[in-house]
């Protein structure tokens, strides 16, 4: 995954404010995955999302690609998925809005962290989930 070397230093307290939250929002990245898994969601679906929110310098990108994605969505995959993920964006940049006390330039900061932190556990819990799903219908002959 690439690094965004644009990042601001950030208060120390408020790293760790992030680690925690994200440590706790753990639970939901898996079942945000899940979901991702039973759809059938494509790798490279799941792999764009992760490079979008990697590169981006906008927190909004990264909700208006799935809100893209969920709107060209012919496979009925987006659409299933989609309103949970802006959902949990939602969480997040309320968090980050919590953290920043009302300053515009460490809110965007902080939202693009959270995301980039909640965007890993969902891709890492997605492509472990997958593999599995799959290996279970190779042992089963399917």
């Amino acid at each position: 995954m690439q690094t965004n070397f644009n990042a601001k230093i950030i208060n120390p307290r408020i790293s760790k404010e992030i680690d925690i939250f994200l440590e706790g929002y753990y639970g939901k990245s898996k079942e945000a995955a899940k979901m991702m898994v039973d759809c059938e969601l494509e790798k490279t679906q799941a792999r764009g999302l992760e490079t979008l929110t990697a590169t981006t310098s906008r927190f909004s990108e990264i909700i208006n690609y799935v809100k893209r994605q969920t709107g060209k969505d012919t496979k009925n995959k987006w659409i299933r998925i989609g309103p949970k993920l802006i959902s949990q964006l939602e969480e997040l940049e309320k968090k980050a809005e919590e953290l920043s006390k009302d300053d515009a330039d460490s809110c965007l900061d902080i939202k693009l962290r959270l995301a980039r932190g909640w965007v890993n556990q969902v891709v890492c819990h997605y492509l472990y989930g997958k593999t599995i799903k799959e290996d279970g219908k190779k042992q089963n002959g399917n």
